[in-house]
């Protein structure tokens, strides 16, 4: 080995720090570049998902319907068996008593 390859010159170095400077700028650059695309990618997808909702709007609104068509149903079943344990007397008495009191009037 020739001596040559031993020397450092002072050049050399600055040159390295200048070289690995500029690499560490290339790579903050690179690092916000993909922080950026990853946050418009969610919001690509966000959008994506927005508008496969709105497109299937009518298809919820149905289901919506027959949901609120069950509820009704349900509370009609539910007003009818406490109706039946009442027995006749009482919810028929109640009735009477409003027509009694209309009468009255």
């Amino acid at each position: 080995m020739s001596a040559e390859h031993h020397e450092h010159h002072p050049e050399d170095g600055e040159h390295v720090r200048e070289l690995e400077a500029e690499l560490e700028k290339i790579l903050r650059e690179a690092e916000s570049t993909v922080v950026e695309l990853r946050r418009e990618l969610a919001e690509q997808r966000q959008r994506r998902l927005q508008h496969e909702e709105i497109e299937r709007f009518e298809e919820h609104l149905a289901n919506s319907r027959v949901r609120w068509e069950e509820v009704r149903d349900f509370f009609q079943e539910v007003l009818h068996e406490i109706r039946g344990q009442e027995g006749p007397e009482r919810t028929g008495g109640a009735e009477e008593e409003s027509e009694d009191d209309d009468e009255r009037r």
